[in-house]
């Protein structure tokens, strides 16, 4: 985790692991999540925003403390997608290959190149006719597979998507088809099998850093709805 917090609905107080960070306001248009989340009657939510202090993009993930019905306060943790923007242009599967994560519904959180996150901003905006007759619909519409298209430089690439259950995010993979294979042969890492949906045929896609990070989304989201329900933070009215 990046960053944790812990907010008290009765005094508005904002707490962080270096002590009281500020008192939050419905008045105050940064603060609005806070008071949405307290009344969305979900126990888990995850969004993305500018951190106030370090500027960069973060995704908090939000856990309602108490109950949904009648919640004493939030408590979070903050995940920093600059930081794995830049982790990202380290991770390969093959000299060109690429992984970047998007929203369920196409935006793209992190990239290896500024301007996906930046500029493009979701995979709809991506100009390549290929990809968006191809990849596109496939990404947006099911929770996993492989395609293959050609891009816009005459390169066939196979791309591979797998989404994560616990946000309905989804990490993508793009590797040139030539390349398929050749980095995996050299390395030991973890491995992940997705199938083809056209084919009976599978590929085994090293998978380093990215899966790091969401190994860390999930213990912090079990970590934090352990939390949710200890006594101590049950007293948080009176804080």
């Amino acid at each position: 985790m990046d960053f944790v917090f812990l907010i008290s609905a009765k005094s508005n107080r904002y707490y962080t692991s270096k002590g009281h960070f500020k008192t939050v306001s419905p008045d105050n248009p940064r603060d609005g999540w806070f008071y949405g989340t307290l009344k969305s009657g979900k126990k888990l939510d995850i969004n993305i925003n500018i951190a106030e202090d370090s500027k960069q993009v973060m995704a908090y993930i939000n856990i309602l403390v108490g109950s949904v019905e009648n919640p004493v306060g939030v408590a979070g943790a903050g995940l920093n997608l600059t930081s794995l923007s830049k982790q990202l242009r380290t991770t390969k599967l093959s000299k060109n290959s690429i992984a970047y994560l998007i929203s369920k519904d196409g935006g793209i959180y992190a990239h290896p190149e500024e301007k996906y996150t930046s500029e493009i901003k979701n995979i709809k905006n991506i100009k390549d006719n290929d990809f968006q007759r191809i990849i596109t619909p496939a990404i947006l519409n099911d929770n996993e597979g492989t395609r293959s298209y050609t891009d816009s430089s005459g390169i066939e690439k196979i791309v591979v998507f797998q989404t994560i259950k616990s946000s309905n995010w989804k990490i993508i993979f793009e590797i040139p088809k030539n390349e398929l294979g050749k980095e995996s042969r050299k390395k030991k890492h973890f491995y992940f099998r997705f199938g083809h949906n056209k084919t009976k045929h599978y590929y085994w896609f090293v998978c380093c850093g990215p899966l790091f990070f969401f190994a860390k989304l999930f213990l912090c989201i079990k970590k934090l709805n352990q939390y949710a329900v200890h006594p101590v933070l049950q007293a948080l009215p009176v804080v």
